[in-house]
């Protein structure tokens, strides 16, 4: 697949003789976007990740100060 390695020889822009499956071959083995894209796919999943972790610990924040508040209400109802 994508070696690493890019061809010099080959043309800029392809020929408008070239066959549809020339092109896509070439455009196969070009590797010159591949790390941009997978830079963005690993931040994307990174960020992915950190919003489901922080939605967690904003649930369970949630959860401490209600229970919280309903023990300081309690606490004061019961004239302490």
């Amino acid at each position: 697949m994508c070696v690493g390695v890019r061809d010099m020889g080959e043309p800029a822009r392809p020929h408008l003789q070239e066959s549809y499956m020339t092109i896509l071959k070439r455009i196969w083995r070009d590797c010159s976007g591949a790390t941009a894209i997978e830079y963005a796919l690993i931040c994307g999943l990174v960020s992915i990740a950190a919003i489901v972790a922080m939605q967690g610990i904003g649930n369970q924040l949630d959860e401490t100060f209600s229970t919280t508040s309903q023990l300081m209400a309690n606490d004061d109802a019961a004239g302490g």
